[in-house]
């Protein structure tokens, strides 16, 4: 299993540098835009899902450097919080949100943030086992660019996330 995990991140940088001077592949994201931009709320949660899924793999891949496995599962957290958030902020940020609403967007966005990102490994998973390494390696190279690109936005939707949490508005069991 080792060595199988060493020759893989060798062939996926390797891949990588070949992919980002042919700008070949296509992302796993489906929406050129930041994660923010994108209008329909399903959309964007299914991204960040889509990164959790990236950064999980990661962190697989890293497995042997204990400190970059976290660091990379870390982002996945984050990437998790930002599910929720997606839709969460949608019903904060209307003029008069209505509790009813709130808790019951809350439950479901507890739900989605573990439901969204098994579907997306599972996806890119099989996108692998079907395509093969090299056109697999170049996709996932362009998806996980996207992730880093959203980076900052993940950020802010943790920062909102954290604000919330200590205001005493979210049920955090």
């Amino acid at each position: 299993m080792k060595s199988f995990m060493v020759i893989l991140i060798s062939f996926l940088f390797a891949s990588f540098i070949s992919a980002s001077e042919n700008n070949e592949g296509k992302s796993h994201i489906p929406h050129n835009q930041p994660f923010l931009l994108i209008d329909d709320v399903n959309r964007q949660a299914e991204a960040w899902a889509t990164c959790v899924a990236v950064w999980q793999i990661m962190s697989d891949l890293f497995n042997e450097s204990k400190a970059q496995a976290d660091e990379y599962s870390n982002l996945g957290n984050g990437a998790k919080i930002a599910i929720v958030m997606t839709f969460v902020s949608t019903v904060i940020s209307e003029d008069k949100p209505n509790p009813n609403q709130f808790s019951s967007t809350w439950k479901l966005a507890k739900t989605l943030m573990d439901s969204m990102p098994e579907v997306q490994l599972t996806s890119i998973m099989a996108d692998l086992d079907a395509r093969g390494m090299d056109a697999w390696s170049m996709d996932f190279k362009l998806t996980l660019a996207q992730c880093m690109d959203n980076l900052e936005t993940q950020q802010m939707y943790i920062d909102t996330w954290r604000s919330l949490a200590a205001s005493g508005i979210l049920d955090l069991k």
